[in-house]
């Protein structure tokens, strides 16, 4: 998956290979998840520590959010109950569906995923 890095120092993206700023999205850097926690880290030590707002975000990219809905779409037409009753899925498959819908929905940036109704399942 690719990042990009929002400054908030600069108000403006990290341009690519670490060079420069830039105000539009497309001509933002593209970085690996290792490359933009680096880069965040070293970037917002003192932030981090002060507990304020930090320099440096990582943002997942928008082609990468975009394959992300995709994937929730196409996941979540199975989980929704279909309007041809000839059309049914297990309970086993309902599950297995949602899990990796959760799976898909899951934010990396925090330590719990997405609560879905119990409903739903």
């Amino acid at each position: 998956m690719q990042y990009l890095i929002w400054s908030n120092e600069h108000e403006a993206w990290w341009g690519p290979g670490e060079c420069g700023y830039v105000t539009v999205i497309s001509k933002a850097g593209r970085y690996s998840r290792e490359r933009a926690e680096a880069i965040c880290k070293r970037a917002n030590v003192v932030q981090d520590h002060l507990g304020v707002e930090p320099h440096e975000v990582m943002v997942l990219a928008p082609e990468e959010q975009a394959e992300k809905i995709r994937e929730y779409l196409v996941l979540a037409l199975r989980i929704i109950p279909p309007q041809n009753p000839d059309i049914t899925l297990s309970d086993t498959e309902k599950v297995s569906a949602f899990d990796k819908l959760q799976n898909i929905l899951y934010d990396e940036n925090k330590a719990s995923k997405i609560a879905f109704p119990n409903s739903w399942r």
